[in-house]
């Protein structure tokens, strides 16, 4: 693994840099496409070794790498070696949480109110949602599909905080029994 070998990798969509990586390299790479989405790597140019190289593209990217065995590698979400208080994690959850209310309550047949909504769901570095997977029915498959594409479609602000547990639980509770809900806006219909 310690051999160097010269790399000439430009920057660019991160799978076709990944594709360039393991063709050079002759390393095998296993990795869920998700992961990679919308994601550039850097350039790297130079006479390297494998880890220097692959560590050199993936830098930017939150993503990191840890050997499967000696010639594959697996891409996992990188860690940060600081511990942040717990109270960035809750600013974070709140955000998540009233990003995914605030695009809920954009359409009628998903704002928030009349049902109970568990639900779990992952988000990049970029901040991109990711898989949200409902813990149960709302009672309404419809309601359910039309969930699903609302928060499919999901970018906060921000990624999660290093070292964040993950996949984020929320639950949206039903509204108070005369029927109002705490969205500011009118749906569109």
């Amino acid at each position: 693994m310690n051999e160097r070998i010269e790399f000439e990798i430009s920057e660019q969509p991160l799978e076709t840099a990944l594709d360039a990586f393991v063709s050079i390299s002759r390393l095998q790479v296993l990795y869920e496409t998700w992961m990679t989405d919308g994601l550039r790597s850097a350039e790297v140019k130079g006479v390297l070794t494998r880890e220097a190289a692959l560590r050199q593209l993936l830098s930017g990217t939150g993503l990191d790498f840890v050997y499967t065995e000696q010639q594959a590698f697996t891409l996992v979400f990188a860690r940060q070696t600081t511990t942040r208080p717990i109270s960035d994690f809750d600013t974070f959850l709140g955000l998540v949480q009233a990003r995914v209310v605030t695009a809920l309550c954009r359409y009628l047949e998903t704002r928030p109110g009349a049902f109970r909504l568990a639900l779990q769901l992952r988000v990049r570095p970029d901040g991109r949602v990711l898989r949200p997977v409902l813990l149960g029915s709302t009672g309404d498959d419809r309601r359910d599909a039309a969930i699903n594409r609302v928060l499919t479609n999901l970018i906060v602000d921000m990624g999660p905080p290093p070292n964040m547990p993950q996949p984020i639980t929320l639950v949206l509770l039903p509204g108070a029994p005369n029927g109002t809900d705490a969205c500011p806006s009118e749906p569109q219909r």
